[in-house]
């Protein structure tokens, strides 16, 4: 009987196909429930984030700037895991939000405001409004560095003026523990304020000055130039993606939403004296980013099936040519096309 009893303990424990796949290759590093461990951050709300295909790819590669190693796993047993991964969300509460028309998760609350991801997968800002809440309608934005596409970095608003500029006042103050130098433009978008240090960013409500979220790697060593002062100028937003260069020269897309990294991409070869600090500049559907020490322009063009990579100048990383390159850079530039 003890014997009996030991085997309908183990099949209790065993679980689904792709629970016991998580259990031993990821549980380690997430936790048993995908919520977090030791060694690796939660990952029960960035499931949804991606598709199956984008999830398996992620899997089986991993994450390798960010210390995520990849996993060799067979189709059946990859399948039976996508699965189980999918039931997080739909098992993770951590307080659930619904009023004022919004039903979403709280990703972080006080007593007088409150930030919401709602389950139309944007953003929203509330205050408290007696016993209930309201919701936030933002002002205008600042979406890029440069305030609009112009350039030109001029506000419209009018509400300062000589007469009542002396009557200004602090709000709220916000603090980056360890920065050294801010030399970044804040960019605002539906209210939100995004702010960077060297290798992260900071998602801050802007009428209350609470951090809703926080992305951050670690600086590299070893680098030349104005990336080792540790400066970054900003960030690019393209629809719910946000661009950041990082000091060794890659280029990564943050959900705007979460924080979640979906993509990193190398522009250049730190050890060779290369580095970047720029803000990113989206033009249409296009992100353009540079890095210092020869002055090499990249560009990205996403699609569901590839990312181009186009440089201005010759690399051998870059060897062939479209028939058709973007008429931005016709005649000046070499084009690789790579899987993603």
């Amino acid at each position: 009987m003890k014997f009996v009893g030991f085997l309908f303990c183990s099949a209790l424990l065993a679980g689904t196909p792709g629970e016991t796949q998580f259990r031993t290759r990821c549980a380690f590093c997430h936790g048993a429930d995908g919520g977090g461990g030791e060694r690796g951050p939660s990952i029960r709300s960035r499931v949804a984030l991606r598709d199956d295909r984008e999830l398996a790819d992620l899997i089986r590669n991993g994450l390798p700037s960010a210390g995520m190693p990849g996993v060799p796993i067979a189709q059946p047993e990859l399948q039976a895991l996508i699965a189980h991964l999918r039931t997080f969300r739909a098992r993770h509460v951590q307080e659930r939000f619904t009023s004022a028309g919004i039903q979403g998760e709280v990703l972080n609350k006080s007593a007088y405001d409150m930030q919401v991801q709602g389950a139309d997968g944007k953003l929203h800002l509330l205050r408290r409004n007696d016993a209930d809440w309201r919701e936030v309608r933002p002002g205008r934005d600042w979406p890029t560095y440069n305030g609009d596409p112009g350039g030109n970095r001029h506000s419209p608003l009018a509400q300062i003026t000589r007469e009542n500029v002396k009557r200004l006042r602090v709000e709220w103050i916000y603090e980056m523990p360890g920065a050294q130098h801010l030399e970044g433009t804040p960019v605002v978008v539906d209210g939100v304020m995004y702010v960077t240090n060297v290798n992260e960013v900071h998602a801050i409500d802007s009428g209350t000055g609470r951090r809703i979220w926080q992305y951050k790697r670690a600086r590299t060593k070893g680098l030349a130039g104005d990336a080792a002062g540790g400066i970054n100028r900003g960030v690019g937003v393209l629809a719910d993606r946000l661009f950041l260069v990082t000091d060794h020269a890659h280029l990564i897309a943050l959900n705007r939403v979460t924080g979640a990294l979906l993509w990193d991409i190398e522009m250049a070869d730190h050890r060779q004296n290369y580095g970047a600090t720029s803000a990113p500049l989206v033009v249409g559907d296009l992100v353009v980013s540079g890095t210092s020490h020869n002055g090499r322009l990249v560009e990205y063009i996403e699609n569901p099936k590839c990312t181009y990579f186009v440089s201005t100048q010759a690399h051998p990383e870059f060897k062939s040519r479209p028939e058709k390159p973007h008429p931005l850079f016709d005649g000046l530039v070499e084009v690789v096309v790579r899987k993603r």
